[in-house]
């Protein structure tokens, strides 16, 4: 397919362009296993216009049999072209509250490589033999044709789980990836009770509402093909030791045990833990109550994680428990994914490798400096609706807890759905900055008390800055404990 670039407008148009998939269109056509007869469904978000994964299933008794598909975004995308370069550059699409910023034009994110349902596609399969507890047997990689018979929502797939259905396909697999999950829970992966927050929208495209977002079974059934189909991948690669890019994250340091033990102690938790294992940690976070202390304490975990990185090296992912790792699922939205899928292709035909050693390294540094620039920006997107939202509203008064502090802010979660405000230091002390007693308590002599991260706390509202991209807060009257 050829295109025009513009490089001053990063744009594609098609100038010989046919989105049929067929024999007559797609020159490695006899090559590809012919799937289009195999039952295969798509589950995404209601919004969600890119399709980069679709799955199989087949219960053969003994065995289960597991397709995941992923869109074959390298066969249109040739490295080193100019659209390569250009989405090289971008590294992922950014998710900016409603709307998109995509790593690939939407003549390909959207309608070329997005496994549709009923049209033909092309994929890039992994087929799995599990067992019913969720061991996997053996894995094998092939490019494939395939055709989408239905397309579900999370919440679609959802109704049909719950109504415990024997005889109905999403609720067999279901009943497959949780026992996948407890599997996985229970060797090795640390899952924290962290709750994301959503924006709802009205027509007009302006923020309606702040909720967290409910986590449901078929999210999970997703997530957890989804990994299997990672993992199978990268232990493929690793063992033929082909240069990849893996989907590293290192243990966590030891040294961050004695903040997380402190929090434990100071909130009268009698349990300490004694290392970075998974057990220890696991542990901990079962005896915490789900409460705003357990909340905390959780952020501070989370906090105190390695960040996820993409490199050459095939290190593993320690909050996922698995030995190998990398991104294989998503090529439409992350540039890792297309070099992995490059990488097992050549692997696979025994062709010359892609990269190089030293041009996996580079690209790690540069995929994983671009991640953390589109998540910084999605961050503060969802910040910048949410105030619109509060200052709709025209509630001026909060409950909420003490999360944070510095020398010059206390940061303050609010009951409204995770939203988080800050308290001036001035709302303290008449001092330079506040008196930091430890890393969780702070001491104000304008109050004559002590103040702790958790405290429950009333506040109203002073100003929004969207520059600074905060919410200014006063603290209430209250009566001295």
């Amino acid at each position: 397919m050829k295109y025009n670039y513009d490089p001053v407008h990063p744009d594609f148009i098609p100038l010989e362009y046919n989105d049929e998939v067929s024999e007559k269109t797609v020159n490695d056509w006899n090559s590809r296993t012919d799937l289009r007869d195999l039952y295969t469904v798509t589950i995404d978000g209601i919004t969600a216009k890119d399709f980069d994964d679709a799955i199989s299933f087949v219960d053969e008794g003994k065995l289960l049999r597991v397709w995941v598909h992923i869109a074959d975004v390298s066969h249109y995308v040739e490295k080193n072209s100019p659209l390569d370069k250009e989405a090289y550059e971008r590294a992922t699409s950014v998710y900016l509250a409603n709307r998109v910023v995509p790593m690939l034009p939407p003549i390909l994110s959207e309608n070329l490589c997005s496994l549709v349902s009923n049209t033909n596609r092309l994929a890039f399969t992994v087929e799995m033999e599990e067992s019913k507890s969720g061991e996997i047997y053996n894995a094998k990689f092939y490019k494939s044709i395939i055709n989408v018979n239905k397309r579900y929502t999370y919440e679609m797939a959802e109704e049909e789980i719950l109504a415990k259905d024997p005889k109905n396909w999403i609720y067999n697999i279901s009943l497959f990836t949780e026992a996948l999950r407890k599997k996985r829970m229970e060797t090795g992966r640390i899952d924290l009770n962290i709750k994301e927050t959503s924006i709802t929208w009205t027509d007009d495209k302006k923020p309606m509402g702040i909720e967290n977002r409910t986590r449901l079974t078929s999210h999970i059934l997703i997530e957890e093909l989804m990994l299997s189909a990672n993992q199978k991948v990268d232990e493929f690669l690793r063992k033929k030791k082909a240069p990849t890019l893996h989907r590293i994250h290192e243990a966590m340091a030891e040294e961050k045990l004695e903040k997380l033990n402190n929090f434990l102690q100071l909130n009268g938790y009698n349990v300490q833990i004694r290392d970075t294992s998974y057990p220890e940690i696991m542990n901990a976070v079962s005896k915490i109550e789900d409460n705003s202390v357990g909340k905390i304490f959780n952020y501070l975990l989370l906090r105190s994680f390695m960040q996820a990185y993409y490199g050459g090296e095939a290190l593993g992912h320690w909050g996922l428990g698995f030995k190998d790792y990398c991104h294989f699922t998503s090529p439409i939205r992350r540039y890792p994914d297309l070099v992995v899928h490059r990488v097992l292709q050549s692997v696979l035909l025994e062709e010359k490798l892609p990269y190089s050693d030293g041009e996996i390294s580079l690209m790690g540094l540069h995929c994983s400096e671009e991640e953390r620039r589109a998540a910084d920006a999605e961050r503060d997107i969802i910040k910048i609706k949410s105030f619109r939202y509060l200052e709709s509203t025209g509630i001026k008064e909060f409950k909420g807890f003490i999360v944070g502090i510095r020398p010059s802010q206390v940061f303050v979660e609010l009951d409204l759905s995770n939203l988080e405000g800050v308290l001036d230091k001035s709302e303290f002390t008449d001092e330079f900055e506040i008196l930091i007693k430890n890393d969780f308590s702070f001491y104000s002599k304008k109050y004559s008390k002590i103040f702790f991260i958790g405290d429950p706390v009333t506040v109203s509202l002073d100003r929004i800055d969207f520059e600074e991209i905060k919410v200014f807060l006063k603290l209430k009257d209250f009566k001295k404990s």
